[in-house]
C-alpha cells in the first residue's frame, strides 16, 4: 500500500515536471518569434528576415535560398525573388539558417543588409524590421 505522503510528492513532482515543461516550451517560441521578428512561419523554411522565407541546401557546398517572398513586402518590392541565393548578411558570409540567425539577432539596427547572387549578377539591398509594433483602434 501506498503511502499518501509520498504519492502526493510524485504527483505534486510531475505537476511541477509539466509545468516547467510548458514554460520552456513557451519561452523558446517567444525567443524565435521575436528573433524572426515576424509572427509569421513557413513550413518550409524559416523567416529570419523580413518577407523572406530562407532556406539551407543539402549539397556539398551549403548554403541559403530565398523560398518565398511575402506578397507586397519590402522584400517584394526590392525585387527578391524566390530561387535567389542569399550570399551575405550585414557583409558577412552565410551558408546556414543558424549562421544568418546569429548574425540577424546579434544586432539592434532595423535595417539590415543582404547581398543577393541571382545567378547573373550579385547586388545589395537593404531590409528593415518592424521596430515596434502597432495595433488597431
Amino acid at each position: 500500500m501506498a503511502v499518501p505522503h509520498v504519492q502526493e510528492t510524485k504527483q505534486s513532482s510531475l505537476l511541477f515536471a509539466g509545468l516547467a515543461a510548458a514554460i520552456l516550451v513557451t519561452a523558446v517560441s517567444a525567443v524565435l518569434l521575436v528573433l524572426m521578428n515576424d509572427p509569421e512561419t513557413a513550413d518550409d523554411g524559416a523567416m529570419l528576415l523580413p518577407g523572406i522565407t530562407l532556406d539551407q541546401s543539402q549539397s556539398d557546398q551549403p548554403h541559403l535560398f530565398i523560398s518565398s517572398v511575402k506578397s507586397g513586402s519590402e522584400a517584394e518590392r526590392s525585387g527578391l525573388r524566390a530561387g535567389e541565393k542569399v550570399v551575405a548578411i550585414n557583409s558577412r558570409p552565410v551558408a546556414t539558417l543558424s549562421s544568418a540567425a546569429a548574425i540577424i539577432g546579434a544586432q539592434s539596427d532595423p535595417a539590415i543588409s543582404v547581398k543577393i547572387d541571382d545567378h547573373a549578377t550579385i547586388r545589395s539591398i537593404s531590409l528593415h524590421r518592424q521596430t515596434e509594433l502597432t495595433h488597431g483602434p
